[in-house]
């Protein structure tokens, strides 16, 4: 390379040096921001376990499982996206408290103050609320399977049912007569809920508790003029009625595994109508 073609290289180096520079500068400056915004959060982490006090601190994000958050002080707080896994939040104020899109599965919010808090889409599975506040609480999205003590004003009787008809394909039957006393809890005269949860007392072998709830759902099923439940719970309950042992072919639950796969399907008959 020439003297004269190295000064131009030179110059031109120089020009593209000062054209980058202010392009260099912003880059710096936005990973300080950044790098300030995680230690801000790290600082703001470190605040609310050693004092259980950080009003509208920024927690996006963070992680916290198993934390023992007892009677912290966290209004107005963002916990958008943070995990809050069994999380002790038992009487926690959370007022107005950003939630959105976190965590919170098997956590304890027993006689915590959740109002006006934005719980949209939250993870609250087998989470606690017993005693919990939830005026004004926005909850459209969320995940409420399992919840325990959830108000009655949460939630509606067919979402109960169809987790309740979930869990009882799953033969989980003590769960699922949870879910439907959710859903009764809800609407009294869901007929149907008095009949998947006539099966599941049935499949645990509480046989005088299932007759019951099935007499009961073939008492709703025709006042409300539903021919098709009426038939249905009948044929059923004839069957529940019967001495097991008169019935070859019968299950360890006294019914006819063709009767039982009626009932599966009943079950989800009366969830799409």
């Amino acid at each position: 390379m020439n003297h004269l073609q190295f000064s131009l290289n030179r110059k031109s180096s120089q020009k593209i040096s000062r054209k980058l520079l202010p392009w260099t500068a912003l880059a710096i400056v936005v990973t300080n921001i950044g790098s300030a915004a995680k230690a801000e959060n790290l600082d703001h982490i470190r605040q609310l376990l050693s004092t259980k006090q950080c009003q509208s601190c920024d927690l996006q994000g963070a992680s916290l499982v198993m934390a023992n958050l007892q009677s912290a002080s966290l209004s107005n707080v963002n916990l958008q996206q943070a995990n809050l896994s069994r999380v002790n939040l038992i009487g926690a104020d959370l007022r107005n408290a950003k939630l959105a899109g976190s965590s919170l599965s098997g956590a304890n919010l027993g006689g915590a103050d959740l109002t006006g808090a934005d719980l949209r889409n939250t993870d609250l599975r087998g989470t606690v609320f017993t005693g919990a506040i939830l005026m004004g609480t926005l909850l459209d999205g969320a995940t409420l399977q399992a919840a325990i003590d959830l108000p009655s004003t949460v939630g509606s009787a067919e979402q109960y049912y169809q987790w309740a008809t979930d869990s009882t394909r799953q033969k989980r039957y003590d769960i699922a007569i949870d879910q439907f006393n959710q859903s009764l809890l809800r609407n009294p005269v869901h007929a149907p809920s008095y009949f998947g949860r006539s099966i599941a007392k049935f499949e645990t072998g509480d046989r005088k508790a299932a007759i019951a709830d099935m007499g009961q759902a073939n008492e709703l099923f025709k006042a409300q003029g539903d021919k098709a439940g009426s038939e249905s719970s009948d044929k059923i309950l004839l069957e529940m009625k019967k001495p097991i042992e008169s019935s070859e072919g019968r299950g360890g639950n006294g019914l006819g595994i063709s009767m039982m796969n009626i009932v599966g399907g009943l079950l989800r008959v009366f969830l799409i109508r």
